[in-house]
């Protein structure tokens, strides 16, 4: 009866656990190593619509030495240096200049993908876009 009342005990800890754990606790906290490579663009959303047009030219290398490469959809390529907050699960480009971009990271370890979500706001406009990049 005490092993019963036990396991009865743990599993509604689990479920309760699990249950109220945010979405992006349950993602992996991914390591340097997992997040420096060379991304491709899998899926693109521009608050919450798919985005239509070619996604095939677009690239972003994150190197270890924390400068990036990035070729964009229409195909420029720009540079600089990056930063990962761990704690935050940010990625954020060229860190305390005027072209600083933060991009919100949840990573699946299982799939080898990340997703960046970008927010922006405008004088009279706000957007959401998400990149699920792939290795």
């Amino acid at each position: 009866m005490k092993k019963l009342l036990l396991f009865t005990s743990a599993c509604t800890l689990l479920f309760i656990t699990v249950a109220f754990t945010p979405e992006s606790a349950r993602f992996a906290r991914p390591s340097l190593e997992d997040i420096a490579e060379d991304w491709k663009l899998s899926q693109l959303t521009i608050n919450g619509e798919p985005y239509a047009g070619n996604t095939s030219n677009f690239r972003l290398v994150l190197s270890g030495n924390y400068t990036y490469k990035r070729i964009s959809l229409e195909g420029f390529e720009d540079k600089g240096s990056w930063r990962w907050d761990r704690l935050q699960n940010q990625i954020i480009l060229n860190k305390n200049t005027e072209y600083e971009e933060v991009y919100q990271v949840q990573y699946s370890d299982a799939n080898s993908t990340m997703t960046f979500t970008e927010k922006t706001f405008e004088k009279n406009n706000s957007y959401h876009t998400e990149y699920i990049l792939w290795k």
